[in-house]
């Protein structure tokens, strides 16, 4: 049956694809003049988008998310119900849905699956440390909501860092969603950090108590500064990035293989251990990977 219903969610987007067209525009109308002006984070709405999808199709649910969703600058329901409707639709109709939908995904894990993974390994490695943990701070916070959920009740210091102008705007939007954000100290910082702060974070998280934990994803530095063997595709992302939400990613770890002995490494020079580690396919086959997590704790 699967291969019917792939083809029926298949004739049910492209019949619907005039109309996903439509959302399409709007939501970069909507990111032009309502979120590149004001300097909100436009690369914020993927991850959260990836939630909502999931949550839509019953893969993973996020109430707090689904209520956040109305109240976004550059995502009102009219924009979100033409853009992603019609998928939505062939998915309930043809009883399929594809990879970018799943919870937490299939392995080896592809580009289609890359949000499912990611949500999976911050759901799994929050989920490990709460017991233990006396504070969590969330980095680059965007639209995540995982605060609004467990966290509300937990008890401990939380926190939301971002950049102010995406920070402040997801405050107004909790506050007209109806989302009680008293439990959370918001802080804030510059959007895509160099270098610098990149590696002055990873000294920091190694001065921490024994058995703090650092989760985070990264890409590949040949990614992101267009270098062999990724230098064509690194031109396009990052030019794609930078057109279509105008901002810059700046930074990204060696993922040249062997990946998980390279970010090894260079956690070890910040006296960081390695603790759990995945990246998206490719590397089985001999190609580099663009896109990695990896969770890391102070040494000793």
């Amino acid at each position: 049956m699967t291969p019917l219903r792939i083809l029926l969610f298949g004739l049910v987007s492209l019949a619907l694809a005039p109309i996903s067209m439509l959302g399409l525009i709007a939501y970069m109308g909507a990111l032009l003049l309502l979120n590149r002006r004001k300097g909100i984070s436009g690369t914020a709405y993927e991850p959260f988008m990836g939630r909502m999808m999931m949550h839509d199709a019953g893969e993973r649910e996020d109430v707090a998310a689904k209520k956040l969703s109305v109240t976004l600058p550059a995502l009102p329901p009219p924009i979100w119900s033409l853009l992603m409707g019609p998928t939505m639709l062939a998915g309930r109709l043809s009883g399929y849905f594809p990879e970018t939908f799943r919870y937490p995904g299939p392995r080896p894990a592809g580009l289609a699956s890359a949000m499912g993974i990611r949500t999976e390994f911050f759901d799994r490695t929050r989920r490990a440390s709460l017991d233990t943990a006396e504070q969590v701070v969330i980095l680059g916070a965007g639209w995540g909501t995982r605060a609004y959920g467990i966290l509300r009740e937990w008890g401990h210091p939380v926190f939301e860092v971002a950049a102010r102008p995406t920070q402040q705007a997801k405050l107004a939007a909790l506050q007209k969603a109806g989302i009680d954000s008293s439990h959370v100290t918001f802080v804030e910082v510059t959007m895509y950090l160099e270098e610098e702060a990149i590696t002055d974070t990873l000294r920091t998280v190694s001065s921490f108590p024994s058995g703090s934990t650092l989760a985070f994803d990264y890409f590949a530095r040949q990614l992101v500064k267009a270098e062999p063997p990724l230098r064509l595709l690194g031109m396009v992302a990052t030019a794609s990035i930078r057109w279509f939400y105008g901002e810059n990613i700046m930074f990204g770890f060696d993922m040249e293989p062997p990946a998980k002995d390279k970010i090894a490494a260079r956690l070890s020079e910040h006296d960081l251990d390695l603790l759990d580690y995945e990246i998206l396919s490719g590397e089985e086959k001999g190609k580099i990977a663009i896109y990695g997590f990896a969770l890391a704790s102070p040494m000793g």
